[in-house]
């Protein structure tokens, strides 16, 4: 981050790869520029990504399922004999301050 911060004068989003990376900038103060920037973080667990949505910390998370389960029940089908699809689509959750006390917002697949 800061690294981008001093090669880019004008920053209106960081995206982090976690809830912790997307709030660490901010609490970091981004070199005192975290006004005007849109910090979004994926995971979306409810103790780092929810809460930094309802504090207003972050603008977004996005929660993404790790596909274990699904995994473990499509390997047992196999193992049954049973025909599985060739692609599963796991869905995918976006929190925001509009969303989160509704449980956030299932996106399209």
């Amino acid at each position: 981050m800061e690294s981008a911060l001093a090669r880019f004068p004008s920053i209106r989003l960081v995206y982090g790869h976690n809830d912790p990376a997307a709030h660490a900038p901010i609490s970091r103060r981004s070199g005192g520029r975290a006004d005007g920037m849109a910090f979004v973080g994926i995971d979306g667990l409810p103790q780092e990504g929810q809460m930094y949505v309802k504090q207003g910390i972050l603008s977004a998370c996005f929660e993404y399922p790790t596909g274990g389960r699904e995994a473990i029940e499509t390997a047992l089908e196999i193992l049954n004999g049973k025909t599985v699809p060739r692609e599963i689509t796991l869905p995918s959750r976006v929190y925001t301050r509009d969303n989160i006390d509704r449980g956030g917002e299932w996106l399209p697949e």
